[in-house]
């Protein structure tokens, strides 16, 4: 019998590579970035964070990211960007790829990678080749073991580089799909719009009790507070990075009355966006 075939997407597999296993998913349907050339302030109405890590594959395009510590610009690189870090991107050309890994019951601290800033590496010729592949298969329906074992060579090169080692990993052990990655994603794409369970539920095709689970075993918090904690993050950028008025910024962020915004950012960071943007320009 042929053995089954089904298409990766967002909701992503698992493969093993430097002695441990990673989730790998992407927040959207392809690994491929868009070319997006965009000024700063259009880019940070883009702001968003992931509880994974995000690998920024810039092969022979420039990246454009944005973090608290400012604009940085890469090429020919692997940006890897750790969990939580409130972060936007933009490509000068078509050659950029993403994905979202997870090391799986893996102490972060066991990669050299700083926590609150991203991490670059060279994207020597074979990762270029390996990436550039696993997009081709990513949506085709072409055998999952291709994937898997180009994924597998991705994640020992990239973190195998930042662990010492040289070995490129020949197996891969695929396990059930989640759909973690579509959910973060749309959140993502959408969190300044009313998003509710609902809406989730029919992306990935599951029951709001369902999703809500999920959400609260991945990020610790309910979907309202996971929104809350992504309009603050946002609104935070935008308030250092750019010259919007205030008010502006929070249409921009979130579906709800400016004066109830301004409250629970009040909540979250301990200041008015005013006192806000006044502490950290100064």
């Amino acid at each position: 019998m042929e053995k089954e075939r089904r298409r990766w997407s967002s909701s992503g597999f698992c493969v093993a590579a430097v002695g441990m296993q990673f989730r790998v998913m992407t927040a959207g349907g392809s690994l491929r970035l868009p070319r997006m050339r965009a000024s700063v302030e259009q880019m940070l109405t883009r702001t968003h964070t992931h509880f994974t890590y995000e690998l920024l594959f810039a092969r022979n395009c420039r990246l454009t990211l944005i973090t608290e510590h400012g604009v940085s610009e890469f090429e020919n690189q692997v940006v890897i960007v750790p969990p939580g870090l409130k972060h936007c991107s933009a490509l000068d050309e078509s050659g950029g790829y993403n994905l979202l890994v997870l090391p799986q019951n893996v102490a972060g601290d066991r990669f050299d990678i700083a926590a609150d800033k991203p991490t670059a590496l060279d994207l020597d010729e074979a990762l270029g080749f390996y990436i550039a592949r696993l997009a081709e298969e990513w949506n085709s329906d072409a055998g999952t073991e291709v994937a898997e074992h180009l994924a597998a060579l991705i994640l020992h090169g990239v973190f195998g580089k930042l662990l010492g080692q040289d070995a490129l990993a020949r197996t891969s052990t695929p396990t059930a799909a989640s759909p973690i990655g579509i959910i973060e994603g749309y959140i993502n794409g959408n969190y300044e719009k009313n998003i509710k369970l609902g809406d989730l539920s029919e992306e990935v095709h599951l029951c709001e009790k369902q999703v809500a689970r999920i959400i609260r075993r991945e990020y610790g918090v309910t979907l309202p507070q996971l929104l809350t904690q992504k309009r603050v993050g946002a609104a935070e950028m935008l308030l250092k990075n750019s010259d919007l008025k205030i008010s502006e910024i929070a249409a921009r962020v979130s579906p709800t009355e400016e004066n109830y915004f301004f409250k629970i950012f009040k909540a979250q960071t301990g200041m008015s966006p005013l006192q806000y943007r006044k502490t950290y320009r100064k």
